[in-house]
């Protein structure tokens, strides 16, 4: 069984890029049944131990928990939630001056 990333981030849970966004639900769906077919259950081998098929079990249920989740914000705010909350193609930053660190701004003695 692959190592799942140990992170609750729904985009590194289905393999996404926040560089490239899904653009529609497929594209959020075939992430998810790609790593659905390496985690599910069924899917171990079937000499595994008890322990595998829990360990499997538990990883198929946070990919299903991150497909659920970016799947609703799709189905309620549409795609253009992945092209303005993650940078997409219609992305426009609302100023050219990008992060400015904490202490601008408040001087320095």
């Amino acid at each position: 069984l692959p190592k799942l990333p140990d992170t609750n981030d729904p985009f590194e849970l289905l393999g996404l890029d926040y560089e490239n966004p899904p653009e529609n639900a497929d594209d959020i769906r075939r992430a998810f049944l790609k790593m659905a077919k390496k985690y599910h259950p069924d899917a171990v081998a079937k000499d595994a131990t008890e322990e595998e098929r829990e360990k499997a079990s538990l990883c198929f249920a946070r990919i299903n928990s991150a497909y659920q989740l970016l799947k609703d914000k799709q189905e309620r705010l549409g795609h253009e939630y992945f092209a303005t909350m993650l940078g997409g193609p219609m992305y426009e930053p609302r100023n050219s001056h990008g992060r400015q660190s904490f202490s601008r701004g408040y001087g320095s003695d």
